[in-house]
């Protein structure tokens, strides 16, 4: 009996286990005609990797599910149409960087399309949600902590609150070195000439070390308090187009100086550029004794703790803060033998992506995404390697630690399009790497036919001063047409390759075209310069640079059109430059520049001369009388038709101030109240010397508008304590102002104030109020006296 019920049992269960099997057949079978019908996968935040994904409610989880789904069941193998993987709304938080390899290609031709499900588009986030806050006894700031073990990164440059990026703590003036001259402009006269002679340079020496130079000495005087959390202190230097950021090794004090010492070899490649002193201003940042103003935050990597110092209206409670945690959210990592083919991202969000390369090195002493010693660049937290048939399609690329998009080594046909980039540390798209000597730059490396159009460039390089919103390296045939281009720390589109007059063979045909650009060099704050709106440097043969049409230029561009060293066998023709205040308009740098011609372009300020250059058939256009040719340049400049909806809900090139009604409190017989939104720095208003009361300044913007940044540029000469602290901005839809909203604040703590050549000491906010308003007002809390040389505001119309 035990034997044949054994025999029955095991007869049971062959029966069940076939039965098992065969369902399970028929459910892959059924699921393989489902993909088969609708070529489609689904992924979710709320979805499950064990899934199918072949429904919405079957959805996967992750980007890497969908991946290793495609790969498992080779669903990309001989295709016979595009598959699509579709991404539900929602935040994906990534634990690691997402890497793409030649067996995640699209085959036959048909690509595998990542793209959103729905209107509102999903979120590839390497950020963490910052929460716990709690407050410091005694202080107007907050702690949270950010531990590795909640999942932090150990390093992070940037903040996130409120969807605007803050501000890492700063002292609020310069300091230059115990033996330099205190005043002064330090690239002008006696000054420059008592600097170039000193022995240092006015940098510290340390007698015990080998090195020549060690930091830099600072008078207790000028410095009246020491720094604790000497770890994550930074110094912060700019002058010209060259900044410097970089760590502190140690705080020395003396009866009468604080020492600080300097990383090297890092800090002695710094010392190496001709104008670099221990005499330029240096801002202390990232010390929690300079977290004194609203919107700062600190970092103490010591004790993971992260500090901030709330806006008067934020509740800590209910604030969305966000820190970068994952370095490169999406990597495409083909190799010359095994190239990645046809992959597409349409429609997606990338967000809060890390870089971790300036806790250990300097940044600065080099140009654009240049970095360490002219040997490396600034990453792209969407990297492609040999590639073929990419495409980045209507994405966001936001609150970024480094650039956007970086086609590197090896990427073919690259398209992108229709993308929005808004608060990035570096370029928006960055394409090539970088040589010194491009006679080393192996052909398989280089970037062939990238199409880069349609794009809308927003606020790129609030921390790293030298970004340029789209750069080139090593690549050929790069056309870069069609896009809107604003607020950039240093140059608008900027290619850059070698330091020599030689030619590579495999690298040039650079184009720009029927781009719209304005306000590159934001960063005059600081005194960056030196850089052109559009920008060349090195032999880029057949480069056509043709039908741009520059808004604005500050004072602080030095070219709007600028073929820098060796831009030999270039071509820039029928651009347009408007209410420039640049140096010159066109100009080549060297005066042996070889085959750079400025044919028939156009501008409101003179150009008798383009350098090194042939300038022919300048057009020098006064009163604003603009031929049709000129005209038609502007018209189609920027945004093509079907891509114009992108601009719609992004600030302008233009204050929307300009020229607007204004009334004020006072106002001085010279100094009128006009002159304070004319558009011009050289000019003020300033309150009268008897006027009594609160200050104030209004504007009437003569329609709604929702603001997304303001601006104060101060008065440089007349420095006022008054005009630099304890004010707010007020927004109303009633010229009373009997109901407003208030948009920012200054407190007691006074604005730096650094007089180097053409620092602008602009005091600058970034909003996220989706209410639009017609009035702003400036007024000044408890004081009679208040002066501005310009009152910007930059939205769109509601």
């Amino acid at each position: 009996m035990k034997f044949y019920y054994c025999k029955y049992l095991v007869c049971l269960g062959l029966s069940i286990l076939t039965t098992s099997l065969t369902c399970n057949a028929l459910n892959a079978r059924k699921a393989e005609s489902e993909f088969i019908k609708q070529r489609a996968i689904y992924i979710s935040p709320e979805g499950d990797n064990s899934a199918d994904g072949l429904t919405p409610e079957r959805a996967l989880r992750t980007l890497e599910g969908a991946r290793d789904y495609i790969r498992k069941h080779q669903l990309n193998k001989n295709m016979k149409s595009d598959l699509y993987v579709y991404l539900a709304a929602g935040r994906y938080e990534l634990d690691e960087t997402v890497i793409f390899r030649s067996e995640d290609s699209g085959s036959n031709g048909y690509r595998i399309i990542y793209r959103n499900l729905t209107n509102e588009k999903p979120v590839i986030c390497g950020g963490r949600k910052v929460e716990g806050w709690k407050k410091v006894s005694g202080k107007d700031y907050f702690v949270a902590d950010v531990s590795e073990e909640k999942g932090y990164a150990p390093y992070f440059k940037q903040l996130y609150v409120n969807g605007i990026r803050a501000q890492q703590a700063i002292s609020n003036k310069p300091f230059r070195s115990i033996t330099a001259p205190k005043s002064g402009d330090i690239q002008k006269g006696k000054v420059r000439s008592e600097i170039s002679n000193h022995p240092t340079r006015h940098w510290w020496n340390d007698p015990e070390t080998e090195e020549k130079l060690d930091g830099i000495e600072f008078s207790k005087v000028d410095m009246p308090k020491s720094y604790s959390n000497v770890k994550d202190i930074s110094l912060h230097a700019l002058l010209v187009f060259k900044m410097m950021q970089i760590s502190v090794e140690e705080i020395i004090e003396t009866d009468s100086s604080y020492i600080f010492r300097l990383p090297n070899p890092d800090f002695q490649w710094w010392t190496t550029w001709q104008d670099a002193s221990g005499a330029m201003g240096h801002y202390i940042v990232n010390a929690i004794e300079e977290l004194d103003e609203p919107g700062e935050w600190c970092l103490n990597t010591t004790e993971n703790k992260l500090y901030y110092f709330p806006q008067p209206w934020e509740n800590m409670k209910k604030v969305e803060a966000y820190v970068p945690v994952v370095e490169g959210l999406i990597e495409l990592n083909g190799t010359p033998e095994a190239r990645i083919k046809n992959i597409v991202f349409d429609g997606l969000i990338f967000q809060h992506g890390n870089w971790t390369y300036p806790e250990k090195h300097m940044l600065g002493r080099s140009q654009a995404e240049i970095t360490g010693e002219y040997d490396s660049e600034v990453p792209g937290q969407l990297i492609l390697n040999y590639t073929d048939d990419v495409q980045v399609l209507n994405s966001v690329f936001r609150h970024l630690g480094s650039c956007g998009i970086q086609p590197y080594e090896g990427a073919h046909r690259t398209r992108i399009e229709g993308n929005y980039f808004y608060d990035l540390s570096a370029a928006a798209i960055s394409t090539g790497k970088w040589y010194t000597n491009k006679l080393l730059c192996p052909n398989n490396t280089i970037c062939k036919h990238t199409l880069i159009r349609n794009n809308v460039v927003r606020n790129i390089g609030r921390d790293y001063y030298q970004a340029s919103a789209i750069n080139t390296f090593a690549a050929y045939d790069v056309i870069i047409e069609n896009n809107d281009i604003s607020d950039i720390a240093y140059a608008g589109i900027h290619a850059r390759i070698g330091d020599k007059p030689t030619h590579h063979p495999g690298i040039g045909r650079l184009t720009y075209r029927r781009n719209l650009l304005s306000r590159s060099s934001a960063m005059h704050k600081w005194g960056i310069r030196d850089g052109g709106t559009l920008y060349t440097h090195g032999y880029y043969p057949n480069c056509l640079v043709e039908e741009n049409y520059v808004v604005y230029s500050s004072r602080n561009v030095m070219d709007v059109f600028y073929a820098d060293n060796w831009s030999n066998d270039s071509r820039w023709q029928h651009n347009v430059s408007q209410d420039s205040h640049a140096e010159h308009v066109c100009r080549a740098w060297m005066s042996s520049s070889d085959r750079v011609i400025f044919d028939s372009n156009y501008g409101d300020a003179p150009c008798t001369s383009a350098g090194g250059a042939q300038l022919i058939n300048y057009h020098y256009i006064g009163n604003n009388a603009w031929p049709d040719s000129a005209l038609a340049i502007m018209e189609n400049a920027g945004l093509e038709e079907d891509y114009q909806d992108l601009a719609a809900h992004s600030y302008g090139h233009e204050s929307l101030l300009k020229n607007k009604p204004v009334t004020v409190s006072s106002e001085e017989d010279d100094n009128l109240a006009e002159y304070g939104n004319d558009n011009n720095w050289g000019t003020y208003w300033h309150t009268a010397a008897d006027a009594k009361g609160k200050s104030w300044y209004q504007v009437d913007l003569e329609s709604e508008y929702v603001l997304e940044k303001l601006v104060i540029i101060p008065v440089k000469d007349r420095f006022e304590p008054a005009s630099r602290s304890s004010y707010e901005v007020q927004a109303s839809n009633d010229p009373s102002f009997k109901d407003y909203t208030v948009l920012a604040v200054k407190n007691e703590v006074v604005s730096f104030y650094k007089t180097d050549t053409k620092c602008s000491n602009m005091w600058e906010v970034f909003l996220n109020h989706p209410k639009p308003y017609r009035y702003l007002r400036i007024i000044g809390k408890n004081k009679a006296s208040f002066s501005l040389a310009e009152f910007e505001a930059f939205g769109y119309k509601n």
